[in-house]
């Protein structure tokens, strides 16, 4: 599983135009086989861990999904 994190700050995305492009390249990079997580500048600054526990919990479940069965 290929997993891609982006930051969004409203400086990049205070345009309609800019809000459009950034959910195109998800739905370009989710059919090409990633996973795609957004956090705002603010989340990763102001609360660094919870970001941390929402990145490892997703690639825990990928990394279970992707274990051969037994």
């Amino acid at each position: 599983e290929r997993l891609v994190v982006m930051a969004d700050g409203y400086e990049f995305h205070s345009t309609r135009r800019s809000f459009e492009t950034d959910h195109e390249l998800d739905l370009r990079l989710e059919s090409d086989g990633f996973q795609v997580m957004r956090f705002t500048r603010d989340q990763i600054v102001k609360q660094p861990l919870r970001v941390l526990v929402r990145l490892t919990q997703r690639l825990d479940q990928s990394r279970r999904s992707s274990r051969p069965a037994a």
